[in-house]
């Protein structure tokens, strides 16, 4: 092999190709802008199956409800009133995710929203019914559900005098029109769940929350789910959700 061969040989570059740093750096910027391009559709992606998902613990809840209104004679489940449930055991306050999950619903979890992150803070374990039920570390009810209080959970609004006790189904017209549960929230902590809802603003009873992208979720009196539209500090708009005034179908039937 001559000199200059040799020399060719000595100075020829490597096989596999090096990157530059200037190189790299493009590629990993190109990485993050399509990351960034990306996140917010995964995040949507993520968002719709909570959304999903919540839709079908309503339809569970609804179907509980039906079977709960034929099992006792046309009367709709209380949003609460004392039960026994053990033999010799003295009566207890329940609530109706309790008197769902006694015996129509196979979870607890049924009544957890996956949008709702506080949710799994607010669950404890009763010491007079075997179960899981939706109450906080005061006794206070939570879940991620309420129940439209004043003319599904009782009679209040369908009845002269009024009474808070429960209603029954031939006391409300436009069942499919009518809403018997939502998500909900504490009208103080918009972190915790409410059990019930009222149908106004109200000060310590609970209010409707859109936790799926500006919307809510809602399971009416004839058991299909559908959702709203709702602004979180005011649902009650007439745009939105209405009250029991300007939308005084949705919220009591008549």
């Amino acid at each position: 092999m001559s000199r200059k061969n040799f020399g060719k040989i000595l100075s020829a570059p490597p096989a596999g190709r090096r990157f530059t740093l200037i190189e790299l750096l493009v590629v990993i910027a190109i990485i993050a802008i399509l990351a960034a391009m990306l996140m917010p559709a995964l995040q949507q992606a993520r968002e719709r199956a909570k959304t999903i998902n919540c839709s079908s613990n309503f339809k569970q809840i609804g179907s509980a409800m039906g079977m709960y209104t034929n099992d006792f004679g046309g009367w709709l489940v209380p949003y609460s009133c004392k039960i026994k449930i053990l033999t010799g055991s003295s009566y207890q306050t329940a609530q109706w995710t309790t008197h769902l999950n006694i015996k129509y619903v196979k979870s607890y979890k049924v009544f957890m929203c996956p949008s709702h992150t506080n949710a799994g803070n607010e669950l404890s374990k009763s010491d007079w019914f075997q179960t899981q039920v939706l109450i906080d570390a005061a006794g206070t009810p939570r879940g991620s559900y309420g129940m439209n209080w004043r003319s599904v959970g009782s009679r209040y609004a369908n009845s002269n005098p009024q009474v808070n006790e429960a209603n029954k189904l031939s006391n409300l017209k436009f069942h499919s029109q009518v809403y018997a549960a939502m998500d909900a929230r504490d009208p103080v902590n918009p972190l915790l769940g409410e059990y019930r809802v009222s149908s106004f603003a109200h000060a310590t009873i609970g209010m409707p929350v859109p936790r799926h992208n500006d919307s809510l979720n809602i399971v009416y009196v004839d058991g299909h789910v559908g959702s709203k539209k709702a602004s979180f500090s005011d649902p009650y708009n007439a745009q939105y959700m209405g009250d029991k005034d300007s939308n005084k179908r949705a919220w009591e039937g008549k």
